[in-house]
């Protein structure tokens, strides 16, 4: 009777109790824990038979819980807040900048700076940006400004490394440290969008000078936006013209190796109204054995000339209404292209008396397109 005592006193001491921590094990330490479908024990964090390990004892979770805010925001009538953070916590300022920046390699730079051709405002934009070490360019697209801001860095920058910085930066970016301006490291903000105008512009142009001068670093800023009222004394303005073109195209032309007489040829017919952009691409194309007169036929005021042209001829009102329908429905089928065309020259009839009584020759003339098209 004592042993069977004893042998029960035994068992009941190596099963745990329901909620009671697992019994060391005697000779290891190691706790050990009991299968309730088997009955049998085994040390903490070992494997079963399918080599799963077994999950925590009850009461006692594995992972430690989540804890969730909410927030809720109202906004009452209109909001202006650019650059502003809702909700909890901040965003990763470092993380900003390196999307916000771009580094301008070797090769792209050089590929700007060798044909380049100054304009003549060109020195007053230089010395401002060696003084203030901040300038802005001002000006209508297509005159030169990004080649002109990555010259005027490789000027005044000590080393060959350019950054790219994102147009939609703010002057309080500029000024804050969202930036991470370096010393002797040339900076460039291509084509800025405009800001809501403030009686502080000045002095936010003022913070973000004086950031730029402390860090040692140079910044040009291009944008087609004039500024509204005086411009800020602090950082210079430069109103921005274009560089000689002649001289542009001959600069691109001989370093393509062009003959003497194509070169002389693509000068002499060198239309007005183009860009730098329209006279770099059109001295490739000449580059690569293009005729010059041909070339020039689709460029400034020459791609308007077979236009001209066109009209000089003496056309019909019907003839404008196609051709005006043709602007608006480009790559639509016949069918579509010709009810637009009905109903525009229905529109346009008060003006064009025309239009309402010849009908006949409008009938006439939309049979002969059909014959055409099912030729």
């Amino acid at each position: 009777m004592d042993e069977e005592q004893s042998e029960r006193r035994d068992r009941e001491e190596r099963e745990p109790k329901p909620g009671a921590e697992p019994a060391p094990d005697r000779d290891s330490g190691t706790p050990r824990t009991r299968d309730d479908e088997t009955g049998e024990t085994g040390e903490t964090g070992e494997t079963g038979e399918a080599g799963e390990s077994k999950p925590p004892p009850p009461g006692r979770p594995d992972t430690a819980p989540v804890h969730h805010n909410r927030v809720n925001q109202y906004f009452y009538g209109a909001l202006d807040a650019p650059g502003a953070h809702f909700g909890i916590g901040v965003g990763d300022f470092a993380n900003v900048r390196r999307r916000a920046v771009g580094r301008l390699d070797a090769g792209e730079a050089d590929a700007l700076l060798a044909p380049y051709v100054e304009p003549d405002c060109f020195e007053e934009a230089a010395a401002a940006l060696e003084q203030d070490g901040v300038v802005v360019l001002v000006g209508p697209p297509g005159i030169g400004k990004r080649s002109a801001a990555v010259a005027l860095v490789a000027r005044a920058a000590e080393g060959t490394e350019y950054v790219v910085l994102s147009p939609g930066r703010s002057l309080d970016d500029l000024a804050d440290g969202r930036v991470s301006f370096e010393k002797g490291v040339g900076y460039v903000l291509i084509d800025r969008m405009p800001e809501t105008s403030s009686g502080t512009a000045d002095f936010d142009w003022r913070r973000v000078r004086d950031t730029v001068r402390d860090h040692g670093a140079h910044l040009v800023i291009t944008t087609v936006h004039p500024v509204e009222g005086d411009a800020p004394g602090s950082v210079r303005h430069v109103p921005w013209r274009l560089p000689d073109l002649t001289a542009v195209l001959r600069v691109r032309l001989l370093r393509a190796g062009c003959a003497a007489d194509t070169v002389e040829r693509a000068v002499a017919g060198l239309p007005g109204g183009c860009g730098v952009a329209e006279v770099a691409e059109a001295a490739e194309r000449i580059a690569r054995g293009a005729a010059p007169d041909e070339v020039w036929q689709e460029y400034g005021s020459g791609a308007a000339e077979p236009v001209r042209d066109w009209f000089a001829a003496g056309r019909e009102p019907r003839e404008w209404a196609e051709v005006t329908t043709l602007a608006f429905v480009t790559g639509a089928g016949y069918r579509d292209f010709e009810t637009c065309q009905e109903r525009l020259e229905e529109w346009v009839a008060p003006t064009f008396p025309e239009l309402a009584v010849n009908t006949d020759g409008a009938e006439a003339h939309r049979r002969d397109a059909n014959r055409r098209l099912m030729l």
